[in-house]
């Protein structure tokens, strides 16, 4: 029975992240593995990795700007291939890092990012090509309600402010009087449901983004901290609803009915995107482009 060390469960920040590491622990069945979740964030634990057979770890929106938790990550991978440990990097965006880690990238076992921009980025500076699947929170099995008329015309999340560093929540302006919806309060089940029922989403959050797709909600959305929205339209090749100035953001949802067929094309194609899976665990011609 082989062992598997995974660094960075993010579930307890949102309910995105909650649908990240459910699929992730979905495919890892604990009768087939031995499962060892990163306990101290601030170390490396080579006790427990000295033991493992294989190191996963979901990026997701973490490793960016060479922050101190990027580095260690990538840290704990360096060490891990050290101990002759296969390593896997899934799940991941990655803007503005050091060339510190490449070699550590050319040694992975399995390479995985979620947009189009992150795997730019990597090829042009880092020289590595990795593959490129959507967020796998995408392909977490769950039930949601499917909702024949929706009752909401418009849901906001919060943004990402660059002048205050963080995402804040608006309480002025256009947006004031639209009901927010905070995703750190909700499961994943619950954001689901609720997109379900609203008509047009306005949200600054990756995973808000996601929501929309996996409800086919039509959706209006802002930059985040990093580029990984403007990567995952990238992708797709057209970025229609992604708006940069804030102040449209009311006035193009409002008008985002004219865009019907820019939603259902760009549904179809999310639907097309085959799952991430471990290569340990991969079917043939399982790889999603």
């Amino acid at each position: 029975m082989k062992a598997i060390y995974i660094l960075n469960d993010t579930s307890l920040y949102h309910g995105g992240s909650e649908a990240v590491m459910g699929y992730l622990f979905s495919l890892l069945d604990s009768k087939k593995f031995n499962i060892f979740i990163e306990n101290k964030k601030n170390i490396i634990e080579k006790e427990i990795i000295d033991q493992s057979d294989i190191v996963i770890c979901n990026g997701e929106g973490t490793i960016h700007n060479s922050k101190p938790r990027a580095i260690h990550l990538m840290k704990v991978l360096e060490y891990a291939q050290k101990q002759n440990k296969a390593t896997i990097l899934c799940n991941t965006s990655w803007f503005n890092m050091t060339n510190e880690f490449d070699h550590v990238l050319k040694r992975l076992n399995q390479f995985s990012v979620r947009e189009k921009l992150s795997a730019e980025i990597l090829e042009n500076k880092h020289n590595v090509k990795p593959e490129i699947f959507l967020d796998i929170s995408y392909h977490y099995k769950c039930e949601h309600q499917v909702k024949e008329e929706r009752k909401i015309r418009f849901l906001k999340t919060d943004f990402y402010s660059k002048e205050f560093n963080c995402f804040v929540v608006p309480n002025g302006g256009s947006l004031e009087h639209i009901d927010f919806f905070n995703m750190k309060q909700y499961n994943w089940i619950e954001t689901l449901n609720k997109f379900s029922d609203v008509r047009v989403v306005l949200t600054g959050r990756y995973h808000g983004l996601i929501a929309c797709l996996k409800t086919k909600t039509r959706f209006i959305v802002y930059p985040g901290n990093t580029d990984k929205i403007d990567g995952l339209l990238y992708w797709f090749g057209n970025d229609t609803a992604l708006i940069k100035n804030y102040k449209l953001l009311l006035s193009s949802a409002k008008l985002s009915h004219r865009n019907l067929n820019y939603y259902q094309e760009l549904f179809h194609w999310i639907e097309e995107r085959k799952p991430w899976l471990p290569y340990f665990l991969e079917r043939k011609n399982s790889f999603g482009r």
